[in-house]
Order: C-alpha cells, then structure tokens, then sequence
C-alpha cells in the first residue's frame, strides 16, 4: 500500500503484470497440419479431415460446424492454464486471480486480434454470447461476466441449456437455446 502522497496504481501496469506472469504457461496453437485438427487445433491422425470430437460433432451435425473456432491458448491437462480454466468457475469457491487473470487474457486477446475475428465473423460484432454452463449453474457463469465487462456495449445473447441432456457433451441441435436475440 502506497503512502498518501503516492500515485495510485496504475491498473494497465497491474494487468500487464498479470498477463506477464501467464506468459509462462501459455500456449500458441499451432497451425492446421496433417496432424493439427484445422477445426480446434488439437490434435488429428494423419488421414483424417478432423480430430475425433470434431469429426463426432460434425456427423451428428449433419456437417454443420462452427464458421469459425478461435482457440486462445493450448491448455495441457497438468499445467497451470488448465488449472486456473478450472477454479475461475467453481460454483463453490471460485477463485479471483485466476478470473482476473482470464479477463485480461481475453481482453488482451481480443483486442490484439479484433480486426481477424471481425474478418472470420464478417464483420463487426453486433452481440456477444457464451455457452452456458451445462451443469445448471446457479447465478451468472463467471465467463458471461468477462465477456459483459469486455464488451458492455454489446448486448448479450442469453442462452441456456437443455435440461434433457445432462451434463452430456456430446453434439445435439437443440443442446442449446436462444430465446430472445436483444436488438439495438
């Protein structure tokens, strides 16, 4: 804590300073290869037009998939990125850092990259929407929160969860429902 006579902190530095500390744990995707699924990026057997999931996704889909997917870092199973993709939800005890940390992330993120993804989307961004928890969440899911803060301009896009499925992860078309898109 500063003394009286001290600036106040600068919140860039301490967002940089945080975003720093991640720099050692993430990591950059790599690009669609013959082993590199060019949906998700993860990874694909030689031969294959996708990696497993997204191969299942899009036979259940009918070959429907999404126009564009836009992975922000690889997250190993053992590392910390996946650890803090883990606690920043916890309906229990969810844990701070490592949202403010993931909010900086995303923030950083998207407005480095804001030109390419409005180019992928077709345009500039007119709502903003995440998918919900399929775990019936009580209470706004900590990544709606980010996304709202990020873009508090943009109206957001509610959707919720087919109760009929569980906490299944496999692709249905009515997993998910929108039932009011807000005009602006």
């Amino acid at each position: 804590m500063g003394s009286p006579t001290s600036p106040p902190p600068d919140p860039t530095l301490a967002a940089r300073e945080q975003f720093d500390i991640q720099r050692n744990w993430l990591r950059n995707l790599l690009p669609p290869t013959r082993i590199v699924c060019p949906v998700c990026r993860g990874a694909r057997e030689p031969g294959y037009p996708r990696c497993y999931p997204c191969n299942q996704a899009h036979r259940a889909s009918g070959g429907i998939l999404a126009d564009a997917v836009v992975p922000i870092s690889y997250s190993p199973d053992d590392g910390q990125h996946y650890h803090q993709l883990k606690v920043y939800k916890s309906p229990t005890s969810p844990n701070r850092l490592a949202q403010f940390r993931l909010a900086i992330l995303y923030a950083l993120f998207f407005n480095t990259h804001r030109h390419c993804l409005e180019r992928a989307a077709g345009g500039p961004f007119t709502h903003v929407g995440t998918v919900p928890s399929t775990r019936a969440r009580a209470g706004i899911h900590p990544l709606q929160q980010i996304a709202q803060v990020a873009h508090g301009s943009l109206p957001l896009i509610a959707a919720t969860a087919n109760p009929a499925y569980g906490n299944a992860r496999e692709f249905h078309r009515d997993r998910f429902h929108v039932l009011d898109v807000p005009h602006f």
